[in-house]
């Protein structure tokens, strides 16, 4: 018990037989030291006559906090936007030092926590594994299921802008391509550890604590069942969620610098692009300063398989927004088949 703190109780809106990753995330971390999550208190189960359990609620610790790292950094680009308008010179450089700090010491937090999930225990839903050729075959196997999903989405077309018809037909003329790609990236991930996972982490998900962050709602994906949303996986999923995020902020960002006085549009377009690129690297030099060096190739094999799933995600329930994960597919696809036409 945490005396003298307050503590939230979250009640889960889907309650399904089985242990809930959201205890079971926060419990472990929790008691292995790692301090950028709520401190979990307890959680109510209801034992069904099967035996099995059914978590109704979550207790944690509460986190005094700045909000969320979606909206702190929506507020921090319409900030640097501002500046960008009162400038008397338009070719100044604008100043990133803050959020690159914030994105730096995020992807070191986010290291570290992967590195205490990593740890050897004798607790089989938390033992680290190494991933084997059965393994690769799985994940092989569901990136591709979510390629074609996304695939599909842009053979059917949709009421778009020329410039994203045009980026659709670029993906799926390269489609054959694709198939070959994925086996290749995937064949890198043998070898890999595999482990316990935040399995859904988008800035969203992160409370911004003055100099720090705290990471947020283990539950996983929503939509996938429980096992799978407690299945161990590869840490670099957890990067390119990130990652992605940072492109869905920055293009918020250009649709609020497009709404700008005339005349500095353009520049203010140019600046939220260069926030996406400092950002990103910010977190990636982050994370290898604890985790050492990623494998980029895995790396864009969950980039490609994240931008895919996006784009499946907003054709079914936010059309308008379908732009933003086209073009993180596009630029994925560009790269990974770059000479290949």
């Amino acid at each position: 018990m945490i005396i003298g703190r307050e503590i939230v109780l979250k009640l889960l809106r889907k309650v399904v037989p089985g242990i809930h990753p959201e205890a079971e995330m926060t419990r472990v971390l929790s008691e292995r030291g790692y301090p950028h999550v709520p401190a979990f208190v307890g959680e109510v189960r209801r034992i069904a006559p099967d035996g099995s359990p059914h978590t109704l609620m979550v207790a944690q610790a509460f986190i005094y906090s700045q909000g969320d790292g979606w909206d702190w950094t929506q507020d921090y680009l319409h900030r640097v936007i501002d500046d960008l308008v009162l400038a008397s010179d338009q070719n100044t450089a604008p100043d990133f030092a803050s959020y690159v700090e914030f994105a730096r010491v995020l992807g070191r937090s986010l290291a570290e926590m992967h590195g205490v999930l990593a740890q050897p225990c004798d607790d089989p839903a938390f033992a680290p594994e190494i991933i084997d050729a059965d393994a690769v075959e799985a994940i092989r196997a569901i990136v591709m299921a979510q390629v074609d999903d996304a695939l599909a989405v842009l053979e059917k077309g949709g009421d778009w802008t020329e410039h994203l018809g045009q980026l659709a037909e670029a993906v799926l003329q390269r489609r054959g391509k694709l198939d070959e790609a994925v086996r290749r990236l995937s064949a890198t991930a043998a070898g890999q550890p595999r482990t316990r996972i935040h399995g859904d982490l988008h800035l969203g998900q992160v409370l911004v604590t003055g100099g720090g962050v705290t990471f947020i709602d283990f539950e996983g994906e929503p939509a996938k069942p429980l096992d799978a949303r407690r299945a161990k996986a590869s840490p670099l999923r957890d990067v390119a969620g990130m990652l992605r995020s940072f492109d869905y902020a920055a293009a918020l960002g250009a649709a609020a610098a497009a709404n700008v006085a005339q005349g500095v549009q353009d520049r203010a377009v140019d600046v939220v692009g260069q926030f996406q690129s400092v950002a990103s690297q910010a977190f990636l030099d982050g994370y290898g300063e604890v985790a050492g060096a990623v494998s980029t190739e895995l790396l864009d094999l969950f980039l490609l398989e994240k931008a895919a799933y996006e784009v499946s995600y907003e054709a079914a329930n936010r059309p308008a927004w379908l732009g933003t994960p086209l073009r993180g597919l596009a630029a994925t696809v560009d790269r990974l088949l770059e000479g290949d036409q």
